[in-house]
């Protein structure tokens, strides 16, 4: 029986000696101790990616991606009816920061998305609107958008249609469509958009 025990620890610390000796094979597979630095981000040819772009596969990692901070629009017709800023997150959700309504009444919206197509995207987006004291709940707005992402990554544009439903969900007129634009907000974006 001991001389069972002994192979076994023979044999493995005869791996551990072997695994230890070998030259590491981590290289572009995981980062370093230290974590990736800033200039390990910018990949040249014939260099190993970066961590972050070995997890997600290259034709993903080139696409752009909706995911980010956004200066948007709202049009009816020719008339601009909202304009603000508006963050799509990589967890599916969205929130947007209404620049054409008083916070009183409601200024901040919630949403859900899905991407549908190559650079094509649907939201699900819920506002609530209060009475012009914000004493009274009087609302839902429900936007359903379709929107394209340009090829650059950039900008988007597409189409919405609004349904506004009563505080008891009953629908509260025809519904209306409109269409949306926006520009993205990057660290250095400097000057805001106008609001309205």
């Amino acid at each position: 029986m001991k001389s069972r025990y002994g192979k076994l620890a023979a044999t493995f610390g005869a791996l551990l000696l072997a695994l230890a000796c070998v030259p590491s094979s981590w290289a572009g597979c995981a980062p370093s101790l230290a974590g990736p630095t800033h200039s390990s981000w910018d990949v040249q040819p014939g260099h190993a990616m970066p961590f972050a772009a070995t997890l997600i596969g290259n034709d993903r990692y080139r696409e752009p991606s909706i995911v980010g901070f956004w200066h948007f629009k709202f049009f009816i017709g020719a008339n601009e009816i909202d304009a603000g800023n508006q963050q799509w997150h990589s967890d599916g959700t969205e929130i947007l920061n209404s620049g054409g309504r008083p916070p009183i009444i409601g200024d901040f919206c919630l949403g859900v998305w899905q991407q549908v197509g190559p650079r094509h995207y649907r939201l699900n987006h819920r506002g609530l609107g209060w009475n012009d004291t914000g004493t009274a709940f009087q609302e839902t707005d429900v936007f359903l958008f379709d929107v394209y992402l340009r090829p650059d990554g950039n900008s988007y544009a597409g189409t919405f249609t609004l349904n506004v439903y009563d505080e008891k969900g009953a629908p509260m007129g025809s519904p209306v469509k409109g269409t949306v634009t926006a520009s993205r907000i990057t660290v250095n974006t400097l000057k805001p958009g106008p609001l309205m």
